[in-house]
């Protein structure tokens, strides 16, 4: 089975053992937030899905801003945003949606040190969750080659040479996208390596 077809057995697993309203969707606008909400479009409506923007910058670029307003137009989503961290966001919804109990993330392994697993529970010292990672296996290149041959509609930041997107504060241009003083789309990067590598460390 290709990675598309992993991803959606695991989406369609955990919407026929739990019910839609003990689900939620995290969203942040990014490609592979932005696959992620794509796929699950795919095995289920997701405007009967919560979803949730975590706004974990006052500097949010404007691009990102506006490609989740346009991705809840176009998908009919049951948008909730939140302000401060992660770990703060999680605890606003266990308190004002308490039936939810899964939240499906667009994390890859590309995006963490430690192993990822499909589906695994918040650390202690977090609110409990069960984490559905259903793109971890993904590549960067498969992203690309997802969105572009579904023409799925991306932030626009992704065609100005961005490859990860933070916020103003800690994100630039991928350099080694800069050919002949202009930035080539994000797709261009061949080596998965250098995905983070416009992401400036505080």
């Amino acid at each position: 089975m290709d990675i598309v077809g992993n991803s959606t057995e695991i989406i369609n697993h955990i919407f026929q053992i739990y019910d839609v309203n003990q689900i939620g969707i995290s969203f942040n606008g990014g490609k592979d937030n932005t696959v992620m909400l794509n796929l699950i479009n795919s095995c289920v409506n997701v405007c009967n899905v919560k979803c949730f923007y975590f706004r974990t910058s006052n500097n949010q670029f404007d691009e990102i801003e506006e490609f989740i307003l346009k991705s809840r137009e176009k998908y009919n989503l049951d948008l909730i945003t939140y302000n401060g961290t992660i770990k703060d966001c999680l605890y606003k919804i266990k308190q004002e949606y308490p039936d939810i109990k899964i939240i499906f993330m667009g994390t890859r392994q590309t995006d963490l040190s430690r192993k990822l697993e499909f589906i695994e529970s918040t650390t202690s010292g977090w609110p409990e969750f069960t984490l559905i990672n259903p793109i971890k296996d993904w590549k960067y290149s498969d992203v690309w080659n997802y969105l572009i041959s579904g023409n799925i509609d991306y932030c626009d930041l992704y065609n100005k040479g961005y490859t990860s997107i933070g916020d103003k504060n800690n994100t630039m241009p991928n350099i080694n996208l800069l050919k002949d003083g202009i930035y080539l789309h994000a797709s261009e990067l061949h080596d998965d390596s250098l995905e983070r590598i416009n992401r400036i460390k505080n």
